[in-house]
């Protein structure tokens, strides 16, 4: 199993040193607001937003770095991209637990099966034309769809994803994640509700973090590289496990100013 890829900003780094977790962020707030559709076409509809009841962390196994990418997710090639083991996270864990919002213990995130849910690996595919349909072929609701599929624009982003679904039980008022290895029939249906988080945090193993690698964007300035260098030195990383951008101008300059921080 290889690493997988994330361009991001410097602040998004420290956010994920410091808590040593990984944000997956509602369908509805991804950059392609297709994706958030399905149809039906038994009921001859076109476009049902389910993207609520699906939450993603994107990724990339292309090792090859992307300008396109630096410039879209890199902070305008200003940030980093950030290269961890594809089984990042940590197995033990369990968002599935009391659930503090604004002070009040009011929801809790609960297990299903008393097992722990570990997001599955979804490779993106290019070549959305319609939005896919809510049943599958035995006429069952399905949400595999979502999160899945892309039109061809997208193409370059080469994308790996990590995914969980979640909605409400209605009669407990509790927050149900499952993941498409389960029966949707038993956890959702056409009268779930989504939950009212708009984000999901889960925590990373220790192998994520310890053998986590940096490259540097190409841009990055001289003051953003001090303020990086002393993020990692806090948090344990070391000089061999940073480079900077094969589109850096001047990379040796630039690398030779970051070891004599």
């Amino acid at each position: 199993m290889g690493n997988v890829y994330h361009y991001t900003n410097l602040g998004v780094l420290a956010l994920i040193l410091y808590n040593k977790k990984v944000r997956f962020n509602n369908l509805c707030k991804v950059d392609d607001f297709q994706e958030k559709y399905v149809s039906n076409k038994m009921f001859n509809t076109n476009e049902i937003n389910l993207g609520r009841f699906c939450y993603v962390s994107c990724w990339t196994k292309n090792s090859n770095e992307s300008i396109s990418m630096w410039n879209m997710y890199g902070d305008r090639k200003e940030g980093v991209r950030i290269a961890v083991p594809e089984d990042m996270f940590d197995k033990n864990y369990s968002v599935f637990k009391e659930y503090n919002k604004k002070g009040i213990n009011t929801k809790k995130l609960v297990d299903i099966k008393d097992k722990i849910i570990v997001p599955e690996t979804v490779k993106i595919e290019y070549n959305r034309k319609n939005h896919p349909d809510l049943l599958n072929d035995n006429y069952e609701i399905s949400l595999d769809a979502l999160g899945k599929y892309k039109n061809k624009g997208w193409g370059f982003q080469r994308e790996y994803r990590f995914r969980l679904f979640a909605c409400k039980n209605m009669n407990s008022q509790e927050n149900i994640f499952f993941t498409s290895e389960d029966d949707y029939k038993e956890y959702f249906s056409e009268y779930s509700h989504p939950i009212e988080e708009e984000y999901v945090d889960f925590s990373l193993n220790k192998n994520a973090v310890s053998k986590m690698k940096i490259l540097i964007g190409p841009n990055m300035s001289k003051d953003k590289i001090i303020l990086l260098k002393s993020l990692l030195v806090k948090y344990g990383l070391n000089d061999n496990k940073v480079g900077f951008s094969c589109f850096t101008e001047k990379r040796e300059d630039k690398m030779s100013f970051y070891q004599s921080i």
